[in-house]
């Protein structure tokens, strides 16, 4: 071994930095600069000394460094003597990975642009041919999924959605074609994980790396201006590791995450019609949407079904107001009137307890009356029981949000001081 390294020093700097900046705990740059402090000293052990061992200069650089680290060091170093071909190769590839410039998708090079179009191209065909294989085997996500929940719906465990929780806008949730391209990926590798981060993302990221052996998997990405199809590629974080990554597995929005296997479910797929896969993954990904949103409505409607009597009687209140009578004197009753003057111009518009509101703030109205007012007349209130917060706060908020209204309610308070 000994002999190998002096022959070819270069080997043992790649690959013992290789495993130093793999490790975890400290920050890449301080993880970089120990393993070059490693290198240098065995270096210098095994040209001044060539009687040293391997084993001899492990011994004597493990002493050199603080006790915590020691077992990693050593670990490391052996490493390479177990396997030094197949680990330089990764190096290889790990230094590739470090040397590329962090930049934008609108920053690459056109030539680089170019390839990952053409290599979606290649990846249609790619990927169709690998869920073809599949549906034979039947094992494609939704074959296995379909047939867990046939076999025991009472205990069955929904597949969630795959999501991207690192995106500036925060958690993105994958649909139709690459949520399907993904949770076959999942399936396939036996990882419960939903959380996908994308390859830029996790190279410019402090203590956020690649496990050895981690996988990408590629997925479509469509630009709307230029009207054409790239690749992305993605990484689980199972497959990842560092402190970037939240040790939790987080549901970030709970409809959103239901929809993956709501897909699954309703995509019916075999040898017949598998060359629309793409296609009907998209129409069982807007389907599952469908049956969401209708339970989410019916939800709703059985949550606050005790209170619909009295949100129906307020409303007919309100439309049998007849506006040409003077308003009421009564705060309730000229409330109502405001609130029917809006309504019964647009019954469509759904501000118009909003705009009641408002009016009756320009007229000096205080906060305290006015929520009691919209708690005891405007329809919406009914439900209040049924929710969290009131609907009167809710009407405050919007108004305190509105700087228009809050300008002209500033401007007339000056208008009447200086009066």
């Amino acid at each position: 071994m000994a002999e190998t390294l002096r022959e070819d020093p270069a080997i043992l700097r790649d690959v013992a930095l290789f495993h130093t900046v793999s490790f975890g705990g400290a920050g890449k740059a301080e993880r970089t600069q120990e393993g070059r402090e490693i290198l240098d000293t065995m270096h210098t052990l095994l040209e001044g000394d060539p009687s040293l061992s391997f084993q001899d200069t492990v011994g004597i650089i493990r002493k050199g460094f603080p006790e915590e680290s020691r077992d990693a060091y050593e670990s490391a170093l052996r490493a390479i003597q177990d396997g030094i071909e197949k680990d330089y190769q990764d190096y290889q590839e790990f230094q590739k990975r470090q040397e590329e410039p962090n930049m934008s998708e609108e920053q690459k090079p056109v030539e680089q642009h170019n390839a990952q179009v053409k290599d979606a191209n290649a990846l249609r065909k790619e990927t169709l041919e690998h869920f073809k294989e599949l549906v034979k085997e039947g094992k494609a996500v939704w074959q296995i999924a379909q047939a867990e929940k046939a076999k025991d719906p009472e205990n069955y465990i929904p597949r969630q959605a795959p999501v991207n929780p690192f995106t500036p806008k925060g958690a993105r949730y994958y649909e139709s074609y690459n949520a399907l391209i993904l949770m076959q990926a999942a399936e396939e590798r036996g990882i419960k994980d939903p959380r996908w981060a994308t390859q830029y993302h996790v190279r410019k990221t402090e203590d956020m790396n690649f496990r050895r052996g981690s996988k990408a998997v590629k997925t479509f990405h469509f630009n709307p201006e230029k009207k054409e199809v790239s690749t992305t590629n993605l990484f689980n974080c199972a497959e990842l590791y560092g402190k970037a990554i939240p040790s939790g597995i987080e549901v970030y929005h709970k409809d959103k995450a239901q929809l993956g296997d709501l897909m699954l479910q309703n995509l019916h797929v075999d040898e017949k019609n598998i060359e629309d896969l793409p296609k009907l993954a998209k129409e069982a990904y807007h389907k599952a949407v469908e049956i969401q949103k209708q339970a989410i409505e019916e939800k709703k409607a059985e949550k606050y079904a005790p209170y619909m009597e009295e949100f129906n009687k307020r409303l007919e209140a309100i439309k049998a107001i007849d506006l040409s009578k003077k308003p009421s004197t009564n705060d309730k009753k000229r409330f109502i009137q405001t609130m029917a003057k809006y309504y019964q111009a647009d019954p469509n518009r759904k501000d118009y307890v909003i705009k009641a509101a408002k009016d009756f703030t320009k007229a000096g109205c205080d906060e305290q009356t006015l929520t009691g007012l919209i708690s005891k007349a405007a329809p919406e209130a009914a439900k209040d029981p049924a929710k969290k917060g009131t609907y009167a706060h809710f009407v405050s908020n919007m108004i305190a949000k509105d700087k228009t209204f809050q300008k002209e309610l500033s401007d007339a308070k000056a208008q009447q001081a200086a009066r």
